[in-house]
């Protein structure tokens, strides 16, 4: 599957003002999701780009493994493999994987963070309002899912969002940049 998404780091008061706008255009479903991600003691996944992590939503586990990220822009896109699981391993395997995807052996849990994600659904596009808890940080953001980028670019502008603000650093690359500033103390 391929994915593409554009994302940006917010304040607590901008997630709450697009709250409100896309509160008064359609119905939001609020989740509570845990991203228990997996690497090398040196952050190999991380080192290229990659995420190799479990998601959980409520009682259901899915390995996702995303890369072959590239940006253009604020666009972001990405392969990503996912399958669902029934029980949390310690450690992850490339035979975990589809073939050749990864080459190193084994993965060792590395941490979690948890987010409260506000969905909404409009105009073809799925829109994501994030708080996020990890290592004793909390940050917010937004992410626009989209098939088409002229249906995002609308959203967009309808938040009033400048291109000026995007960013390419993803949760995990967050969180892994916050473990190595706590284990440099």
């Amino acid at each position: 599957m391929i994915e593409q998404e554009i994302k940006s780091i917010i304040t607590e008061f901008l997630l709450f003002k697009y709250k409100n706008i896309l509160d008064g255009l359609t119905e939001h479903s609020r989740i509570l999701q845990i991203n228990y991600y997996y690497d090398t003691d040196d952050f190999q996944l991380n080192s290229i780009g990659n995420t190799l992590r479990i998601r959980q939503k409520e009682n259901k586990l899915v390995l996702q493994y995303k890369y072959e990220k590239q940006y253009t822009g604020n666009e972001r896109t990405c392969r990503e493999y996912e399958i669902e699981i029934y029980k949390f391993p310690q450690y992850l395997s490339s035979n975990d994987l589809p073939c050749n995807i990864i080459d190193y052996t084994h993965y060792k849990f590395v941490g979690s963070l948890i987010t409260e994600r506000f969905d909404y659904k409009y105009a073809e596009t799925n829109i994501s309002l994030d708080k996020s808890y990890y290592l004793g940080k909390c940050d917010y953001e937004i992410e626009i899912e989209f098939q088409d980028y002229k249906k995002a670019e609308s959203i967009l502008k309808l938040l009033s969002i400048e291109k000026s603000e995007f960013h390419e650093m993803g949760k995990y690359s967050r969180f892994v940049k916050e473990i190595k500033k706590l284990e440099n103390k």
